[in-house]
Formats: C-alpha cells, sequence, structure tokens
C-alpha cells in the first residue's frame, strides 16, 4: 500500500463495529493478525532463521494474549494465507524450505509461549469442561438474522431500537463495517491485484460471513475439522471478518487513486447500496424502527452523494490525488465516528472500582468468607475485580468438578452443552434450603439481593422469609448455618468410586460440618485411629494467611481428623503440616483435606503446577535462545557500501 490505502485499511479497521464494541478479551489477539502476516510474507520471501525467529515471535504474542478460539482462529487465517502467498508469490519461493522454516517458526513460538501454552494444554486435558457440543462448528448461529446484519452493515442505525437479546438481533451494532468501507471493496473486486491478493482477502471475508449465517454443507464442511469443530464462529469470527474487509478495502482505495476515471463504477455501486437499502426499508416498513430506519437510511443516502461528488470531482480533475486522499480519509472516519456509541456529547471516563458501601461492608467482614449475588445485584467479573469472594461465576472454561457438583446438588441438567450455559449467577438457588445446605457446605455465607427481591422471589413476600442483615442499595442475607472455610471433622466415609461419593454426601448431608466423604480407598490405619473418636471435641483451626497461591492455616487438635478446607480441589496443590508435605484428599467431590494427628499444627496448601514451571523454565530457555539466534544472524548479515 501506498500512505492513503494503507491508513484508510488501518481506520476501517480500527473503528469497525468489532474493533469497537466487541474489545471484551477477544480484540488483543485480532490486533495481531497483521503482524504475523507481514512475518509470514518476508519468511516465503527470504526464508531464514533470523525471519523465522522474527514469526515465531509474533505468533508467541497470541498465546499471551487471550481467548483460545480466537488463537485459533487467528493462527488459522494466517496459516492459510502463508499457503496462498506460498504459491502465488513471484518471484516463485523456495517452497520447502519455506515450510520447513515455518515449522520452526511454530516451534519457536510454542517455546516462548509455554509458560502459559503448558499449564492450559495440562487443564484442557484433565480439569477444563466447556460448553460447546463436538459439533459447535456446524452451527450457523447467525442464520436467523441474515436479513438483519446484512442491512447492518452498512446501515449500523437502521435497528437501533430493537431490543438486544441473546440471540444478537441488534446485529448492527456488532457487525457494523460502514458503507463507504463497502464500496471500496466492491471497487477491489474490479481488477486484479499483487498476484490475486484481492480476491484471497475478499474471498476469505465472504466465506466467514457465509460460514457464520448461511447453513449449507458448501460451508459447513470447515466445521467437522478437528479445532474448527469447537469454533462458535458467529461469535469469535468478527475480528477476523473486519481485517478481512478492511484490507480489500485498502485495495479498492488503491483503484480509486488511480488516474482512470471511476465515476460510473461508483455512481454503479451506491446505486447498488441505494437499492438494497429501498428494500430493507420496504421490508421492514410496519416495524416500530422504521421511523430511525429512514433516518438512517437518508443519512447513507447523503454519504454515497459526498462519495460521489469527490469522485467526479477527482475524474475531471477539479480535485488532485493529494486533495481527493485527503477528503478521502477524512470521510472514512467522519462515518465511522458517527456510528460510534456516545452518551451526549462525548463518551465519560470513570473509575472502575469505585468505592461501593456494600462491597466496603462485604471486605470489612471479619472472617474470609463466600458471597452469591442473585438477579444481577452482584455481576461476578465486578466481584473478582473488587477482591469478593463470590461463588457466582462466569467463564468459557470451568472445572469439571464444579460442573458436576451444580448439576447434581445445585438444579439438574443446569450446565450442559448447548454452548450458552458458560455462567453460574443469577438464580436465587442459596434461597432454595435443598441446596442451601450444599452452599453452606462451601461457605458462602452471604446472598446479595436487589430490593425489590419480591418482584422475582415469590417466598420473598412471606412474613417467616429471612430479613436481611444489611439494607440499602441491596440488601444482604446471612445464612445462620454456613460452615467456616476451614474446619476439623473426626468421622469420614471412605468411597473409591466417583460416581458413588454423590450418593454418600446425600447420605450425610445434615452432617457436613462433623463429617466428611473422602474419595479414596479406605485406609486401614486412619479409620482405626478415628472409629473411637466422638462426632464433636474442641479441636479448632485458623486461616492465618490467604492468597490466590497459598494458604496458611493454624490447627489445635484435641484428637486426630482431618483438616477440611472449603476451596476447590486441584491436583496441583501441594500440602505441607510442620514443614514435611503431605497427601491432599479429594473432600467431598469438590474440595480438599488433609489428615493430621493430635496436637499444635501449621498447614501450608500451595499451589505448584508442575506445567507453569516447566512451562517457565521452557519460554526462558526459548528466550535465551531467540537472542542468540537473531544476534547471530544480525551479524552474518552483509552490510551495504557505498
Amino acid at each position: 500500500y501506498d500512505k492513503t490505502p494503507s491508513v484508510g485499511a488501518a481506520v476501517i479497521y480500527m473503528l469497525s463495529g468489532p474493533m469497537v464494541l466487541m474489545q471484551y478479551r477477544f480484540a488483543n489477539v485480532e490486533l495481531l493478525t497483521p503482524l504475523i502476516m507481514l512475518c509470514f510474507e518476508r519468511l516465503i520471501r527470504r526464508s531464514d532463521i533470523r525471519r523465522a525467529c522474527l514469526a515465531g515471535v509474533a505468533v508467541a504474542l497470541t498465546f499471551f494474549a487471550g481467548d483460545p478460539e480466537h488463537i485459533f482462529i487467528d493462527n488459522a487465517v494466517c496459516f492459510i494465507f502463508f499457503f496462498f502467498r506460498l504459491f502465488t508469490v513471484r518471484p516463485r519461493a523456495n517452497r520447502l524450505k519455506a515450510v520447513y522454516f515455518l515449522a520452526a517458526s511454530y516451534v519457536m513460538a510454542v517455546g516462548l509461549a509455554a509458560v502459559v501454552f503448558f499449564p492450559f494444554l495440562r487443564n484442557w486435558a484433565t480439569e477444563f469442561w466447556h460448553t460447546h457440543p463436538e459439533n459447535m462448528g456446524t452451527y450457523a448461529n447467525g442464520a436467523p438474522i441474515i436479513k438483519e446484519t446484512m442491512v447492518g452493515f452498512f446501515i449500523p442505525h437502521f435497528f437501533q431500537e430493537v431490543p438486544l437479546t441473546l440471540n444478537y438481533v441488534r446485529s448492527s451494532w456488532i457487525g457494523y463495517l460502514g458503507l463507504l468501507p463497502l464500496v471500496f471493496v466492491l471497487f477491489s473486486l474490479l481488477q486484479k491485484q499483487r498476484q490475486r491478493l484481492n480476491y484471497f482477502f475478499a474471498g476469505s471475508a465472504l466465506f466467514f460471513f457465509l460460514k457464520s449465517y448461511v447453513s449449507s454443507p458448501l460451508i459447513n464442511w470447515i466445521g467437522y475439522i478437528p479445532g474448527f469443530n469447537l469454533v462458535r464462529f458467529a461469535f469469535h469470527t468478527p475480528h477476523v471478518f473486519a481485517f478481512l474487509v478492511s484490507i480489500s478495502a485498502g485495495m479498492g482505495i488503491r483503484v480509486l487513486l488511480n488516474r482512470k476515471p471511476q465515476f460510473l463504477k461508483a455512481l454503479l455501486f451506491s446505486f447498488f447500496f441505494a437499492v438494497c437499502a429501498g428494500i430493507a426499508l420496504f421490508y421492514y416498513r410496519k416495524s416500530g424502527h422504521f421511523p430511525l430506519s429512514v433516518r438512517s437510511s437518508l443519512l447513507a443516502l447523503g454519504i454515497l452523494t459526498l462519495f460521489l461528488s469527490m469522485v467526479w470531482l477527482k475524474d475531471k480533475k477539479y480535485l488532485s490525488k493529494k486533495v481527493f486522499s485527503i477528503l478521502l480519509i477524512f470521510f472514512i472516519c467522519c462515518e465511522l465516528f458517527l456510528y460510534v456509541p456516545h452518551q451526549g456529547a462525548r463518551m465519560n471516563r470513570f473509575d472502575s472500582y469505585p468505592p461501593v458501601p456494600y462491597i466496603e461492608y462485604l471486605k470489612g467482614l471479619p472472617q474470609r468468607t463466600r458471597v452469591y449475588g442473585v438477579f444481577y445485584a452482584l455481576y461476578p467479573n465486578t466481584a473478582s475485580g473488587y477482591q469478593i469472594d463470590d461463588m457466582g461465576v462466569i467463564h468459557g472454561l470451568l472445572t469439571k468438578r464444579f460442573v458436576n457438583f451444580v448439576n447434581r446438588f445445585v438444579m439438574d441438567g443446569y450446565f450442559k452443552k448447548d454452548f450458552w450455559r458458560t455462567a453460574f449467577w443469577i438464580m436465587p438457588f442459596g434461597f432454595i434450603p435443598e441446596v442451601r445446605t450444599y452452599y453452606d457446605l462451601l461457605n458462602v455465607e452471604y446472598t446479595i439481593a436487589p430490593k425489590n427481591l419480591s418482584r422475582f422471589l415469590v417466598q420473598a413476600r412471606d412474613p417467616g422469609f429471612p430479613k436481611p442483615i444489611y439494607s440499602k442499595e441491596v440488601d444482604i442475607y446471612k445464612s445462620p448455618s454456613v460452615l467456616p472455610r476451614v474446619f476439623i471433622v473426626h468421622k469420614v466415609v471412605f468411597e473409591p468410586e466417583e460416581e458413588l461419593v454423590f450418593d454418600r454426601m446425600e447420605e450425610i448431608k445434615r452432617l457436613f460440618r462433623y463429617m466428611a466423604v473422602i474419595n479414596h480407598e479406605p485406609i486401614i490405619e486412619i479409620a482405626k485411629v478415628l472409629k473411637p473418636l466422638s462426632f464433636y471435641d474442641q479441636s479448632n483451626a485458623k486461616i492465618v494467611e490467604y492468597t490466590p497461591n497459598e494458604v496458611i492455616i493454624r490447627a489445635s487438635l484435641e484428637n486426630p481428623g482431618f483438616l477440611v478446607l472449603g476451596d476447590l480441589y486441584h491436583p496441583d496443590w501441594k500440602a505441607f503440616v510442620n514443614g514435611q508435605e503431605t497427601k491432599i484428599y479429594i473432600t467431598n467431590y469438590l474440595i480438599r483435606s488433609v489428615f493430621l494427628q493430635k496436637g499444635e499444627h501449621e498447614v501450608r496448601f500451595v499451589f505448584r503446577p508442575f506445567s507453569f514451571y516447566l512451562g517457565l523454565w521452557t519460554s526462558l530457555s526459548f528466550l535465551i535462545l531467540l537472542v542468540v539466534l537473531l544476534l547471530r544472524t544480525r551479524k552474518n548479515v552483509p552490510r551495504k557500501t557505498a
């Protein structure tokens, strides 16, 4: 690209709907797409270890950037780009050598990113659960709103008053691209550019659109390929789609800037979009958003009129190429800025975590405890930001034990492979007596509810319903039967069969304070020691230090017993009793415990994932190797002489 197409493509990408409105955990990966493609292009043109290292760094950055689906999609698109260029670049590349160094670059990438990649692989294999069915990639999730999406691409405000729902009816806010960018894409197809790269980018963009919004065997075949079968295309490809469109639009700008007259073509394309807008207005003429749709369409007509005027003046040589370029970039910015949501005259910056009275109340409690918010009274991600221990969770990857625990004791079949159930919150489970028993086991002491709880929960209207202990901006209810985060039990049931643990827990659920189910083969020595003991004595335990990776507990035992910590079991936790490593037992299916003899003890739980430390040393080793290779190859680069 020259400067104008380059700036134009960058602005279109930067201000596209996905990049503006869908930045949460996604956009970090897609921002690296141009860098990876540039590195791959240079690797093809000159295949050597230096360029392989640089490509490896670019790919490694995607592993650090975030969401697994986006990492996979981004690298898949760049991988396809590599092989397209391998067979189209001129002069012809040494293909075998280029593929060899591409493989080397991915080895470098995995090595550099091992510190995050190894733990992910380890947990993916044994611990993680996700909501995507095995044929997720064959779904065309956007099919029900394909008409709205196609209109929303170039007239974003057309459906603004349609309520936002979980099936993304207000598609224009998520997928808009703008009118001028789409006109430029059509211009890019008028002539072959740079070994058919315009057809590659436009065709790839079309493929992603069809995969997301059209259910057809001609498109869905990719959804059966391992890796692609787990991708939710409609939700996780808008950023890549916007990038492909922006590159195609840049090529269209390049066509516009050549010396040939372009007015008739611009008129034809403008007429095409005007007809599309007219058809959309006729189709939605009885909808509630029709008045707004008319205004949005008139705005689009005004943009097209200004664009045609500029092209006509350029063709008649009333505008120089430089002036036309400046005006073109200016109008691209103006159009796309019109679509950015705003409140009043400007968006206000604000403190992400300002002091909130009820949060400060919870943080000031004398003992560490868990909370659970219902009916949107406490958003889980917000709770994490405030460092509040929240039972609620929103995450694409959950632990299998938590999912199975919820499905058995909280709500049968709550988590299922339907690609929607990634969250556990909102529902008033804590007010259901049968469920409350298991909430108490997990130290969920406080339930946070909105002031109008009776509007959502019939039981809240009963005179005998518990009264909140805090009632200001929200109501906070306290459980009178909650178990401490750490406690001692002297009676256990050993159950080696995991599928039978739930049955044993049902049998003793009224005695969780005094008994526990240990998922382990019976240990004769321990069973013999515990058999004569009573349910209760003066043994006690207290948390003295609590961090995400370490928990220190002081325990005083009148008789031998199990110290139960109401935190999630994970095989990478280690336990030390008075400095000596000891075994951690899976307790009550979800949490963990250690066996202690009579006396005073200091118990340390330390999170030491081998996969992390192996990844850390691997990453450091590859970082050193990278520096050595780059310095070595730099010395071997011949210097130009005058």
